[in-house]
């Protein structure tokens, strides 16, 4: 069953990841988005970005720290 759970957390963590780094150099890039977002929007992407990725990093820090 743990290895289960390691494995569904690592797909999870790598998808989020890949997610997360595709969009950032989208960002960087400025290619063009199928809608515009205003600037409030562009406040609540990046919010709900920053909030998942540390709900998703803290299973591993807290492996990390329990590996110390």
């Amino acid at each position: 069953m743990g290895h289960a759970l390691g494995a569904g957390y690592l797909f999870i963590l790598n998808a989020y990841f890949i997610f997360l780094s595709a969009s950032i150099i989208l960002s960087v890039l400025k290619i063009p988005k199928t809608k515009e977002l205003t600037e409030k929007e562009w406040k609540w992407h990046r919010f709900r970005m920053v909030r998942n990725t540390i709900i998703i990093a803290i299973p591993s820090i807290v492996a990390v720290y329990m590996m110390l």
